[in-house]
């Protein structure tokens, strides 16, 4: 009933305005008050008929400013009743609050009317001196969602109402038009793309003065570096990993790191600092790491250093094929490279964004090792559409339990690449494609809501959520994992206007052993909806929140005291005498004190000694020192929890809709996998009403902290 209320005449035959001109035809006063002023409300702006040549003829004109406020009106009574007089006084109660609060602070304003029936206030200025301050004064209170204002001296004072649906947010603005549009625009990008050009406009004229949260980037290529020299990226600060008093840098033919940033870049381009790091520079380097056993510790401390710059989100774009016989054969699953990838997202809140792989149509590969990693995004490929996976997305894995790779997948087809100069002259130009700039796409819409979104950052928990929940399903693509994942595309194709949807509706969840249960009210939903519904929890990974440290050993012992055995020989001998006995005994002596003195102090040591080789035993020899007293050992998960050492704490998700006749709560949708850190529901509403989700979770917690995760949804 509230819809067939609110249905009354729309205004028709309008041309939206830039916002741009807010600034272009700004007065004094506009100008000062857009001074740390709320960027987004200038967005609720729509100014109708401007002409900016006509601007000063208009000035001495009344303009007329409709203003759609929020929408409190309680209509269950209604419902009942159909009496509309509770209705007509909550609304004049709404809308004389709104206009009251204003406070007289309108200038030139010759009257008001207020609507008694849907949430509108009509406003109409005698002149246009003060039109841009006025229209900024009512964007920036908190209850007004549109403000249109009707500028066209052609157009006749309009009705007082729009309809509610039509009132969405419009505006244009020539940005700069990317080589990667159209994959802009299948996952959901453009709409923040033209915010974000907009923003950056207002910034670099100084009519804002907004300060922008940064969000630092890392690369972790194969063996190239992001070019110095690239004019792509002349707004960015890029930094690189320093090996003594060097910079690693190595620029290679075709360069990857740079085509894999030109994406992430493209999508969001207020990303200004870029740490860049590679693996190794060439075989003969890379041999020399693998021949010194040092090639877990390399990665660990080039991955200190982005952890230690502030860096939130890494792009890791090499690739690694190998065969199922070579995986079986060399037992390459889950592994430490996967595990300290989960640690750094515990215990930082690194999110860490992989490619799933190229190899599908090579031959029979896998999805192995580092990429198995729990609480990492790993990004499968589509064609240019979104409606189907590429030839070459890897999906295969060794590991039954691994049910989440790819998590989602994003167009990694058809990129035109611009040429550009580099050390080792002009890469050309051209079309290209691979699952690594699909996974550059989403880290670029990842750092774009981490932007907008601050209470994301560092989260990566909420990342995985939100981009289950927040994906396009791909018909054809069903789910077929326990956890309603698609092995070959995830929970579908990521889309960023679904991302924030989902970022909107983020819940912590609260389970552990002692508190198996939770249960969240959604929305009333109506028959014909679609929800998706999505949790993730971190696995621990060997986290612990307990500060433990090393045992000390006591002072050296120093050498055991030994006896000498050419004293036996003598008193053996005919050469023995009283004197010889004497001399004996004397020593005897001796060797007995210095033996209880080193007893005393053995009996001291060895427990300490002891306890320091459980210690080391039970924490990662990776630690290096920085991570020891808090990362727990792949041999000690083992030993506490068996051969599921590395499958997280098993937690479901239920869908559950009221039988208000029966007064019980009943499923409609279910997603319980035991192996995954991640449980999706996307299901059709058949019929209206009472819906929530019960999140509950099996067995013992595996861990040693509480669980970090989160719930969130989409109603489409």
């Amino acid at each position: 009933m509230a819809k067939a209320i609110l249905s009354i005449a729309n205004i028709v035959s309008t041309s939206v305005l830039p916002i741009q001109t807010v600034s272009t035809v700004q007065t004094e006063k506009a100008n000062n008050h857009l001074q740390n002023y709320n960027f987004e409300n200038l967005l609720k702006i729509t100014r109708n008929g401007y002409d900016e040549n006509l601007r000063l003829s208009k000035l001495n004109k009344s303009v007329e400013v409709l203003v759609r406020i929020k929408d409190h009106v309680d209509f269950s009574e209604y419902e009942k009743t159909q009496d509309i007089s509770p209705i007509t006084k909550q609304y004049i109660l709404q809308n004389q609050n709104f206009v009251n609060l204003l406070e007289g602070s309108l200038l030139d304003l010759s009257f008001y009317t207020i609507s008694k029936t849907t949430p509108y206030i009509n406003f109409v200025f005698k002149n246009r001196e003060n039109l841009e301050n006025n229209l900024l004064l009512l964007a920036n209170k908190e209850n007004s969602i549109s403000i249109n204002s009707y500028e066209d001296t052609d157009i006749k004072q309009q009705a007082k109402m729009i309809q509610a649906e039509s009132s969405k947010l419009d505006f244009q603005y020539n940005y700069d038009v990317s080589t990667f549009e159209k994959q802009f625009e299948v996952v959901g990008a453009l709409e923040q793309r033209k915010k974000d050009a907009l923003f950056k406009k207002l910034l670099k004229e100084k009519l804002i003065n907004t300060e922008i949260k940064k969000i630092k980037f890392g690369i972790y290529e194969a063996s190239g570096s992001v070019s110095k020299n690239n004019t792509l990226f002349n707004e960015q600060n890029i930094h690189y990993y320093r090996e003594g008093s060097r910079d690693q840098y190595n620029i290679i033919q075709g360069n990857n790191a740079d085509n894999v940033l030109s994406v992430k870049n493209g999508v969001d381009t207020f990303v200004s600092d870029i740490y860049s790091v590679y693996i190794y520079k060439d075989d003969a380097e890379w041999q020399n790491i693998v021949d010194r056993n040092a090639v877990m510790s390399q990665q660990i401390a080039k991955f200190d250093w982005l952890i230690s710059s502030g860096v939130k989100v890494i792009n890791n774009s090499w690739e690694q094929n190998i065969t199922r016989n070579s995986a079986e054969k060399n037992n390459y699953g889950y592994d430490e490279n996967a595990y300290y990838y989960d640690f750094i997202a515990r215990k930082y809140g690194i999110i860490n964004v992989f490619h799933s792989g190229t190899s599908r149509n090579k031959g029979d590969y896998v999805i192995t090792l580092g990429k198995l990693s729990h609480n990492s995004v790993i990004v499968g490929s589509s064609n240019l559409k979104g409606d189907k996976i590429s030839d070459f997305s890897e999906y295969r894995t060794l590991d039954k339990n691994m049910i989440t790779k790819p998590l989602i997948v994003a167009p990694g087809e058809d990129y035109y690449l611009e040429s550009f100069k580099s050390e080792n002259g002009t890469i050309s130009s051209g079309l290209t494609g691979g699952a690594h700039y699909s996974a550059a796409l989403v880290s670029g819409l990842i750092t774009m809501l981490l932007r907008n979104n601050n209470n994301l950052v560092g989260r990566p928990e909420a990342i995985l959520t939100i981009l289950t929940a927040g994906s396009r399903k791909i018909e054809g693509y069903g789910p077929n994992n326990p956890n309603s994942l698609n092995n070959q595309v995830g929970a579908g194709l990521v889309n960023y206007e679904l991302m924030q949807k989902a970022a909107n509706n983020i819940q912590n969840i609260n389970v552990s052993e002692s508190n198996r249960k939770q249960e969240i009210a959604l929305p009333n939903l109506e028959g014909g909806q679609t929800l998706s519904i999505s949790t993730a929890w971190l696995f621990d990974a060997g986290y612990s929140e307990n500060r433990e440290y090393r045992p000390i050993l006591p002072e050296s012992l120093g050498e055991k005291p030994k006896w000498d055995k050419r004293w036996d020989s003598m008193v053996s001998t005919s050469t023995y005498s009283s004197y010889t006995q004497h001399m004996y005994n004397i020593y005897d002596g001796l060797h007995a004190q210095k033996m209880k003195e080193w007893n005393k102090k053995w009996s001291v040591y060895k427990p300490a000694l002891d306890a320091q080789k459980i210690f080391d035993k039970n924490h990662s020899r990776y630690a290096n020192g920085r991570y020891e007293s808090e990362w727990k050992s792949i041999e000690y998960l083992k030993e506490k929890y068996g051969k599921n050492w590395y499958i997280p704490t098993d937690i479901d998700l239920k869908v559950e809709k009221l039988n208000e006749s029966k007064g019980e709560w009943e499923i409609v949708g279910n997603s319980a996998s035991y192996t995954s850190n991640v449980e999706f529901i996307r299901i059709k509403i058949k019929e209206t009403g009472k819906y929530r989700a019960v999140i509950r979770q099996y067995g013992p917690t595996r861990g040693e902290t509480s669980t970090k995760g989160v719930m969130t949804y989409v109603i489409d």
